[in-house]
């Protein structure tokens, strides 16, 4: 098997493990007996458009064969979204808080794709590191001069 179709088929399982994580949690969220009806129904609707945002973003990736990930170029038209306006914060905001509040979940697909690779990724780890250390030490940093530079906007 080509070594293409290996990551095409290795990417289109993490997805599927991605999508069912992500389900299970939120159906345990949902089907919960403290959660009211209308409640269940709005996280049905917010979860809903963070779904089809991320499918037109992988849609799009892969019909134009941009070298950006589908599942970053969804967070990009939710993020292009939300500052026209056209979806609002409240549209997105209990589904956001969910999805936060679990965030190590959404790591096992791509540990698992990693186990599945070990033999291409032995001898690299040296690179590997020092990669995770650099983009770590720019977000870092990036991250702070953004604060800092808000906070100074906010207190003028």
């Amino acid at each position: 098997m080509p070594l293409a179709k290996l990551f095409w088929l290795n990417n289109l399982t993490e997805n599927i493990v991605a999508y069912i994580t992500e389900a299970s949690g939120f159906a345990r969220k949902l089907l919960s007996k403290k959660t009211k009806g209308w409640f269940k129904l709005k996280l049905l609707s917010q979860i809903a458009i963070i779904l089809i945002i991320s499918y037109i973003g992988d849609t799009v990736s892969k019909l134009l064969s941009l070298p950006i990930p589908g599942n970053v170029l969804g967070m990009a038209i939710l993020l292009a979204c939300l500052g026209a306006g056209v979806i609002k914060v409240e549209m997105v905001d209990r589904v956001s808080k969910l999805m936060l509040d679990n965030l190590s979940f959404f790591f096992i697909p791509v540990t698992v794709g990693l186990i599945t690779l070990m033999d291409l990724l032995h001898g690299k780890w040296l690179a590997i590191v020092i990669i995770c250390l650099f983009s770590t030490v720019v977000t870092m940093v990036s991250t702070g001069l953004t604060v800092q530079l808000l906070g100074r906007k906010l207190n003028k």
